[in-house]
Order: C-alpha cells, then structure tokens, then sequence
C-alpha cells in the first residue's frame, strides 16, 4: 500500500513484486476457459432450448385462444337459448290472456270439426270395407304368389352366396400364392443385386480402381444366370426396425447430397440417377402392388351435370338447384333425401313378411311365363349403402362420406337406367295392338301422396315413399328428369369431391400418389405416376354460391327462415 514496515511512507523506487504477473494471470485464465468446440456446442444447446420453449409458448397461446373462443361459443349458445325460452314464455302469457269469448268460439269449432271428421272417416270406413270384399281374392293369390317367390329368391341367394364365397376364396389363395411367390422372386433378385454391388465396392476399395471389364462381365454374366456371388447374402436374416422420422429424414437428406455430390460428397461429375434399374423398379412395383379394383362406373351420358355449393349455410342452394331443376328438367338430387329415401328401402326389404290376413300392397299381376326381375347393381348399392346409413344414425353417429357418395352415385345410375327402361317399354308398347279401350291396362288405386319433401312440389314423396304407378320402392319422386341431374349443396368437403371424383369417373389419386411414395429414391421409376392425368371431371359445371355480408347475413337469413306447414316447402 505503500508503506514501510514501520508504518511509514515508502520512499524507494520501485515497488516490490507482490504475486505473479498479469501476464501470469493472462494465461491462467485462458487455461480455465473451456474449449471453443464446447463452447459453440452449449451456445447450439441453449439456443435449441430457446426455440424448444418459443414453441411451447405458441401452443400454449393458441390452446388459450381455443378456449377463449370455445367460451365465447357457449356464452353465444346460452344467449340463444334464454332468448328462446323468453319468446316462448311470452308467447304462452299471450295465450294465457285470452278472453272466455274466443276459447268458447274455439271449443265450438273444434267440436264442429271433430264431428265432420268422423263422418268423413265413417264413409271411408265403408267404401274400405267394400274395396277390401272384392280384392280379397286377388290378395290371397299374390300372397301365395308372394311366398313362392320369396322361397325361390331365397334358394338363389344361398346357391350365389356359397358360390361367391367359394370362387372368393380360391380367389384369395390364388392371389396369396403370386404375392409370396413374387416376393421371393423380388427378394433374392434385390440380394443378388446387392451381393454383385458389394463385390465391385470391396474389389474398388481394396484395390483404389474400376473393376477389370472381362470380370464385371464374369460377375454379371453369374446374375443372369441366378448363380450368387456371396451365397451368404441370400439367407433370411431378421429384419431391422425401421427408422423413425427423423432419422428416415436424415438418411434421405443424405442420399439425395451423395446422388447429387453435394456436401462433403462433392465431387466433379455427379453420380446421377441408374435409369436402367429404374425401369427394373418400376416393374417390380407393377408386379408387387395390386391395382384396386375399378369401380362401378354410372352412365353419364347426360347433357347437363351440376352441382350447386358454398362455404355458408343459407346462401340459397336449395332455391337455385330448384331454379335450375325446373327451368331445364334435370332431376334435383339432395344428399338427405338420397339418404333417406335408401333407409326407408332398406327397412322395407329387412322387413318381415306379413302375417296371414294382414293387407299387402297390391301390384301388377305378370304372366306366368315372365320372370321375376333381378335388382340391378345401382338397386343393390341402395340397400347395402342404406342399411350401413342406419346403423350409423342408430349408433348416434354421422353417415360416412362413401356411403353419401355411393347412395348419389347410384341414384344416378337409376336415372339413367330408368330412361333406357323407359325406351324399352315406350318400343314395346308401339307394337303391341291397342284394345277396345285404346290399349290402357287397368292399374290398381293410387294410394295417398306424401307431403313434407325438402324442396319438393306438393304430391312428392319424401324417405323414398312408394305411390302406386310411380317409381320404386326407395327412389323419391324427385329423383326424375331425363336431361341430367343437380346436386344440392354436395360436395360440401375436399374429401367428398375425391370421392365423388373417384365414384364418377374412376380417378384414384390416392393410389397413385401410394406408388409414388413407394417407388425407389436412388433408381426413380421413369414415369410420375401423378402426372399427364386425365383430369376430367363427372360434373359440366359447379356452381359456388357466396355472401356478399358474409356470415352476418347468413344468420340474418336463418333467423328469418319459415316453412309452410302444408307443403313443407321453406
């Protein structure tokens, strides 16, 4: 501190040493420092725990932005419903406040009504009693007529369905048989190949060059004979685990740099791609992946095909696909009554028979000679696709895309089907000779129309009700139109449209994007299998349907919405 050992101020020259030097100091610090390599690896650490935490944040914020919008939903929903309850508790105060006066007039009119009801259903009552005494006979043939179809059905049902299952079975076990017998043929070529590469690899690594030409032919002249190089190559061995994600990442990263010699395998001249064994790949893919089935393809030789969509409810879908409907005669397919109406034709075919005494529902008497008609494959798609419908609305479930797209499809199908059966009976009738009444066979009563079809004119059925002389069981009466068709509001979703896409003219993107994705990265198969499609759609035209208010109008127009309780029409 500058002083003496006595206290005294130092009055020397220079100061003793007191401990090592700062360039002493210097170097022991640098010492105590870690290496650089640690340093730059727990800066990468630190920093990858910054990003690992920002992304935690950013699902926690979003988490918290769902919430909030799901609490301001069930607050809107709440509104809603207490705004319901008050109008209805209003409604029923008015009700209330009626004066004795009006509630009298109303008994006595009620009881008017009542009265001429029962008089109108006495009347029934009897012409039923009469119609029922002079068709007692005809039932109780076309009951017999009935069972003994039923039976002969039954016993060709059993008969096809033992020999389908058969036939499927040998089927399966012939197809089983080429899988294992190709992919043996796949795995010991792979091998071979495999051993003659890794031949070159060890002759070029143990000896710094090419491999001689006459031995490469020696080699390769063994492949085409099936003869192994490294017999130990082609015994099974357990399989490895597949990679994760990432690691599957990585390895691709690598090979794609190595084929591409980038990185630290740069080099002058790339590697390259082999287009040889690339068309060897594709073969094999060919070979190994089995084709889906083709689908059943409706007949779309219509001159108009339409759909009608858009991204909000309430845009007037159903009124323009009407519009266009009645202006042009083309048949109004809706996907809910499409639905519908096959439900109610599977429920009548699943339906018992009924007991003896219980009316039928008569039908034409046929000739003895004429065979009973087979159901066509759009009738057998309806059913199928109707009985997995209602086990999906029983089990409190939504009915699947394919099940919507094959019941439209196949409504489709019967379109067409019917106006070439139409065609048919139209030639059939022109050469027959007309009768004393002008050829007009007697049909049996028309029973009463249904009312209650969306978008339907009065005397429309609606669940695929039956009337007398129309269509068939499970085909809506608004299923008709011999120009084309308009689909009201379907496709809603990307997922539907493939489908629908896929139903209509057999285009399987799925598939082809699959063989792509299983195709070799080293050896590419020459031809994208996703590429010069023909991309043709089934519909002419789609009509997208928008809101200039957006979803404000939307409610403006739901909350406005009444139906007309006669008809049923909005």
């Amino acid at each position: 501190l500058g002083c003496d050992e006595g206290g005294g101020d130092y009055t020397g020259g220079e100061l003793p040493p007191v401990g090592p030097t700062p360039l002493d100091h210097l170097v022991r610090i640098k010492d105590k420092l870690p290496p650089p390599v640690n340093m730059a690896q727990e800066g990468a650490e630190y920093l990858g725990r910054l990003k690992v935490k920002k992304g935690e944040d950013l699902a926690a914020r979003k988490e918290r932005e769902r919430r909030r919008r799901k609490v301001l939903l069930e607050q809107q929903k709440n509104q809603e419903e207490g705004e319901q309850k008050r109008r209805e508790e209003s409604l029923l105060s008015t009700l209330a406040r009626q004066s004795k006066e009006e509630q009298r007039v109303a008994h006595r009119l009620w009881q008017l009504k009542q009265e001429k009801e029962v008089m109108r259903e006495n009347r029934a009552y009897r012409e039923e009693q009469y119609r029922s005494r002079r068709e007692k006979d005809y039932e109780e043939a076309l009951q017999r007529e009935k069972e003994l179809g039923d039976a002969l059905k039954a016993q060709f049902n059993e008969a096809a369905a033992a020999e389908t299952a058969r036939w499927r079975e040998t089927e399966a076990a012939h197809a089983e048989e080429k899988k294992q017998k190709r992919h043996k043929m796949c795995s010991e070529v792979s091998r071979e190949l495999l051993s003659l590469a890794v031949r070159c690899a060890e002759y070029r690594e143990r000896n710094d060059t090419l491999v001689p030409r006459k031995e490469y032919r020696e080699w390769v002249s063994l492949f085409v004979k099936g003869m192994p190089l490294d017999p130990s190559l082609l015994q099974d061995v357990a399989p490895t685990p597949e990679p994760d994600d990432a690691a599957e990442a990585l390895n691709q990263a690598t090979v794609e740099d190595y084929l591409l010699s980038r990185g630290e395998w740069e080099t002058a001249e790339a590697i390259g791609f082999n287009a040889a064994e690339g068309v060897i790949q594709e073969e094999i893919l060919k070979l190994t992946i089995a084709a889906p089935v083709p689908p059943v393809l409706p007949d779309l030789s219509f001159p108009i095909k339409l759909a009608v969509v858009s991204n909000l409810p309430f845009t007037g879908k159903t009124t323009a696909a009407q519009q266009l409907a009645e202006a042009h005669a083309l048949a109004l397919l809706d996907p809910e009554l499409v639905v519908a109406a096959a439900i109610a034709a599977a429920d009548l075919s699943d339906s018992p028979p009924p007991a003896e005494g219980e009316q039928v529902q008569a039908l034409p008497p046929t000739s003895e000679d004429e065979p009973l008609p087979l159901p066509s494959h759009a009738q057998q798609t309806q059913l199928l696709m109707g009985r997995r419908a209602r086990d999906a609305l029983q089990n409190g479930t939504e009915v699947p895309d394919e099940v919507i797209v094959a019941l439209i499809v196949a409504a489709i199908a019967r379109l067409a089907e019917e106006g070439v059966e139409k065609d048919r009976a139209e030639k059939a009738d022109e050469g027959k000779p007309k009768g004393k009444e002008g050829g007009k066979a007697k049909t049996p009563p028309k029973t009463a129309e249904v009312k209650g079809a969306k978008g339907a004119k009065p005397g429309t059925a609606k669940g695929g009700s039956m009337t007398e002389g129309s269509k068939p069981v499970g085909v809506p009466a608004i299923l008709t139109g011999p120009r084309g068709f308009v689909l009201d509001g379907f496709p809603r979703t990307a997922a539907q449209a493939a489908l629908l896409e896929k139903a209509l003219t057999g285009l399987d993107l799925e598939y082809r994007a699959s063989v792509k994705a299983k195709a070799s990265f080293i050896c590419p198969p020459p031809h994208d299998p996703t590429e010069d499609l023909p991309l043709v759609s089934g519909l002419d035209k789609v009509l997208i349907l928008n809101l200039s208010g957006g979803e404000e109008i939307a409610l403006r127009r739901a909350l406005g919405r009444r139906g007309d309780p006669e008809d049923g029409r909005i």
